[in-house]
């Protein structure tokens, strides 16, 4: 309810000071890139993502004083999650696709764009397009089955080895994979695209 009651917030609680950070959407989609990036070590993301979070100045000094406590706060701000509340246990779907990339904030780009435009007429490619964070991921979660990254996550998704998948169901399936499929970005990533095309 805090985000109808209350609004979204504009800081966070580190250590019992409240630090300003910063909640524009584009900020915390590229705190997303970083942590999704497979390549920098966990150091330099770490401080990628406190550069990115806290504006320059007493936040940001503040912040440095106390790393570890900023980077979770940080990490609650980028996932919406209120600290007070106990996370919800995970459905079976959920641990079975954990870790699982299902969509790519560049790579999707278009798909997201075209969606948030047709749904709720917002243009995410107007620079002056400003929104927190939290409305963005709101309005993101709230499209309809229809949209096309929907979609295409739906598709990233499915079980290939369904055992209740027949021939042509599962043959249309890995052509719909295909389609949708993310460029990989490690060996891992790599296997898995070659499984679907079936090579």
């Amino acid at each position: 309810m805090g985000l109808l009651t209350e609004g979204a917030p504009c800081s966070v609680d580190v250590c019992g000071a409240d630090l300003p950070v910063n909640t524009d959407w584009r900020v915390w989609m590229t705190v997303w890139q970083v942590l999704d990036d497979p390549s920098p070590d966990p150091a330099e993301k770490a401080l990628a993502v406190l550069a990115l979070a806290f504006p320059h100045g007493e936040a940001r000094e503040e912040a440095m004083r106390h790393p570890n406590d900023a980077l979770e706060a940080a990490m609650d701000f980028l996932r919406r999650r209120d600290p007070s509340v106990p996370d919800r246990p995970p459905t079976r779907s959920e641990r079975r696709l954990r870790g699982k990339r299902l969509f790519d904030w560049e790579y999707d780009a278009s798909r997201i764009a075209a969606d948030f435009q047709r749904e709720y007429g917002i243009d995410l490619t107007d620079e002056s397009t400003s929104m927190h964070w939290h409305r963005f991921m709101a309005l993101f979660n709230g499209l309809g089955d229809r949209s096309q990254i929907v979609q295409a996550i739906s598709i990233r998704a499915a079980d290939l080895g369904d055992g209740r998948l027949g021939k042509e169901e599962r043959s249309a399936l890995r052509e719909r994979k295909m389609a949708v499929m993310l460029p990989a970005r490690t060996e891992e990533e790599a296997a898995c695209n070659r499984r679907i095309r079936g090579v």
